[in-house]
């Protein structure tokens, strides 16, 4: 994507949501995905910009998503939960390609909640059945989204080695579509 791929830096971001009790935080290292995938709030920002001009292809990238939340989850809630961070990357247009390296690594403050733990312990892990579990869930999804659009927002074009050239999204371009598609 625009400055995220080849430069000599990649760049990370954060975003956040609260549910019902909890809060969910994600921080993305960023540095995968085409620029004519991307996708900004349901708009085909990429296609749009690349409308008239072939898109420099780059290599696969990868991404680190870290998901933080005080949700009382167990180990198998928390996988889970990071698994629906996928859902936010497809969201701006990830494809997951081939050779791509896309990881999400979550963890909980909450108190300690075990998976065959004493009955205090199960007693204090979300049911997976709640509502605040589905509102985990999409709290996922959309903080990763949001994060990997800050990062985009936040980038420069960079000049990595060999001279390989990575160009930071066009922010007036950018906000011209997303108007025209009434997503501003």
């Amino acid at each position: 994507m625009f400055g995220l791929q080849g430069g000599h830096r990649d760049l990370v971001s954060k975003a956040h949501r609260r549910t019902e009790g909890n809060y969910v935080g994600v921080l993305v290292l960023s540095n995968f995905g085409q620029g004519e995938d991307l996708t900004i709030m349901g708009v085909p920002v990429g296609m749009e910009l690349f409308r008239e001009k072939a898109a420099a292809s780059a290599p696969p990238g990868s991404i680190v998503v870290v998901l933080a939340t005080d949700a009382p989850l167990s180990d198998r809630q928390l996988g889970r939960v990071a698994r629906r961070c996928q859902g936010g990357l497809a969201r701006v247009g990830s494809v997951f390609s081939n050779g791509s390296g896309d990881f999400v690594v979550a963890f909980s403050n909450a108190e300690r909640v075990g998976h065959r733990g004493s009955p205090r312990e199960s007693a204090l892990a979300l049911r997976d059945d709640s509502a605040e579990m589905a509102g985990i869930f999409r709290a996922a999804q959309e903080a990763t989204e949001e994060a990997v659009v800050n990062v985009l927002f936040a980038s420069d074009t960079m000049v990595g080695r060999d001279g390989n050239i990575r160009q930071g999204l066009p922010l007036s371009e950018t906000r011209e579509i997303l108007r025209r598609y009434g997503a501003l």
